[in-house]
């Protein structure tokens, strides 16, 4: 949730970094008046437009040099909309057109922009490759400004991989180099993430303060918003909402003043993630319905659009389908106006996931179906293994055990190419249902153990939740009463963490197996399966978080 702070540019300094500072007298005018429409069109959010602007440039004969320029700004294209690994193939066709140029500067930066979209993608270890070697360059031309920059988004990277001491002394480096107080507060910021993420909280509230009063007094007001944003991301971790509100909704109006719609619904997403941690659901969906009021016709409709999709996602959490259906319908219909095929692609696998819980099958199918199409016409992979997942448990509702274990296998394929665990955590879940239908026990086992390892590992409460299950259920085939109810113990325990409705659905499995104790009048085993619930679930606290979990234990156990 917390930002680390960069120099704010607008959307077309990234060309004056690239180009020169003069770049629209020196560029010949058809170039210039290319980049100039297609600037515009990035601007607004027409996306077939510059779909359109890219294929036409690509169809003249280009130089190396201007081939690297038109796939650096395809790449920009591509970051904006979400398609990273788009972006990180773009990025690195202009690495290697500069590089047969000989344009050493642009090359870095090229790789300063590359190793933040690996960083997006989670891919550290070419972030951090990518990131020092445009310093190495840069140093190499003592660009002062600009190794300041990387500097900054180096230190974020190493910060993310644990290396507290190399992005310690990249901070300490950046301090020297700050050109003015700003500078200053830039890294004094960035040295709040660092304390924030080694857990010393009174260390970072001191830096993010700093920072704050620096940005208030220079008016850097996209800069203020990013600290804001972390002061409030501390105080919630620190427990403390009312602080946290307070901070990310003075966040939200200045993005929301500047017209900064992506950091706007980002803000939008924090204030609804406090409110659904403070346990008021309500007040969750009422950020996202009062945004979708508060912009109207201001915002650009891909910004209406991403709005009624998240507010969609919290109608799924409430299991409220119908609900999510609507909201995402609302989605694709602003999506029409745009032409954002990634995001196009999310809410169509959204819509099919909610078509899927309603029962509406073949709708939900089609929806896949579109949305698969999409992603794999875009080589997402993330998107892709996503989306085939998905198919799989439809195929799986549909009795189509063979098209179901054909998407689980190559989503699980997908997640392991682009190093996703929670990905494919999910997938090995879906081959374990497979494995358990077709009664494959030696195969089950060790899916089970990678699912569970996975989940432990990424801290997927769901995953570990369902593993549980399916453990609870080979114990209950091989007649070992006590084990099977040890597991769906710690099952619920799990679930409880991921939510109500997966507690709930626990609770109708445990339901059931004791009706099975109770038909066979085995009122011993059913008796000793209350005890251990109970046991477990006092020892870990379910029972102080759910009283109301007695009553129910009652039944069993009394």
């Amino acid at each position: 949730m917390s930002d680390n702070v960069t120099i704010p540019r607008s959307r077309t300094d990234y060309l004056a970094a690239y180009l020169g500072l003069s770049w629209q007298a020196d560029l010949d005018a058809g170039l210039r008046t290319w980049l100039e429409a297609f600037q515009e069109a990035l601007d607004n959010w027409q996306d077939d437009v510059c779909q359109r602007l890219l294929r036409e440039i690509k169809q003249a004969p280009l130089t190396p040099e201007v081939e690297g320029l038109v796939r650096y700004v395809e790449g920009r294209w591509a970051e904006q909309r979400g398609d990273l690994e788009h972006a990180v193939r773009a990025y690195q066709a202009s690495l290697e057109l500069n590089r047969e140029a000989e344009a050493v500067l642009r090359m870095a930066q090229v790789l300063g922009d590359l190793g933040l979209a690996h960083q997006a993608l989670g891919q550290l270890s070419e972030a951090e490759e990518s990131l020092r070697s445009a310093l190495a360059i840069y140093r190499a031309a003592a660009e002062t400004g600009a190794i300041f920059e990387v500097l900054n988004d180096l230190s974020s990277v190493l910060t993310s991989q644990g290396n507290w001491s190399e992005a310690r002394v990249c901070l300490d480096d950046a301090l020297d180099r700050a050109a003015g107080a700003t500078d200053r507060a830039i890294t004094l910021a960035n040295l709040g993430v660092w304390y924030q993420a080694q857990g010393r909280s009174t260390e970072a509230e001191q830096h993010f303060q700093h920072a704050l009063e620096i940005f208030r007094a220079a008016g850097a007001q996209p800069n203020m918003a990013s600290v804001l944003n972390n002061l409030g991301a501390l105080a919630l971790d620190q427990r403390r909402p009312e602080e946290a509100t307070t901070h990310l909704t003075e966040a939200l109006a200045i993005y929301q003043s500047l017209g900064d719609w992506p950091n706007m619904v980002r803000m939008v997403g924090n204030l609804a993630l406090l409110a659904q941690e403070s346990g008021n659901a309500e007040g969750a969906l009422r950020h996202y319905t009062e945004a979708i009021e508060s912009v109207g016709d201001l915002a650009d409709a891909r910004t209406i659009a991403i709005l009624y999709n998240h507010r969609a996602l919290l109608h799924a959490d409430a299991l409220a389908w119908e609900a999510a259906a609507a909201d995402l319908e609302q989605s694709l219909n602003h999506l029409a106006q745009s032409g954002d095929q990634p995001t196009w692609a999310d809410v169509l696998n959204n819509l099919g996931t909610a078509h899927r819980h309603l029962g509406r099958l073949d709708e939900s199918l089609a929806c896949y179906e579109q949305a698969l199409a999409l992603a794999e016409q875009l080589e997402d992979r993330r998107r892709t293994g996503e989306i085939t997942g998905n198919l799989g448990h439809l195929y799986d509702l549909q009795d189509n055990p063979d098209g179901a274990l054909a998407c689980y296998q190559t989503s699980c394929s997908l997640a392991q190419q682009i190093g996703d665990p929670v990905m494919e955590a999910v997938a090995l879940l879906g081959l374990c249902s497979i494995a358990w239908q077709q009664g494959d026990l030696a195969m089950l086992e060790p899916l089970l153990d990678q699912a569970w390892q996975l989940g432990e590992t990424t801290d997927q409460p769901d995953v570990l939740a369902r593993v549980g299950w399916l453990r609870g259920d080979m114990a209950l085939l091989k007649e070992n009463a006590a084990q099977t109810f040890q597991h769906y113990a710690q099952a619920a325990v799990h679930a409880a963490r991921a939510g109500e409705s997966l507690l709930v659905a626990t609770l109708e499995r445990i339901d059931m197996h004791c009706d099975i104790l109770a038909d066979s009048d085995r009122d011993g085993e059913l008796a000793a399966a209350g005890q251990i619930l109970r046991r477990t679930w006092a020892e870990t606290g379910l029972l102080d978080e759910y009283p109301e979990l007695h009553a129910y234990l009652d039944r069993y156990d009394p």
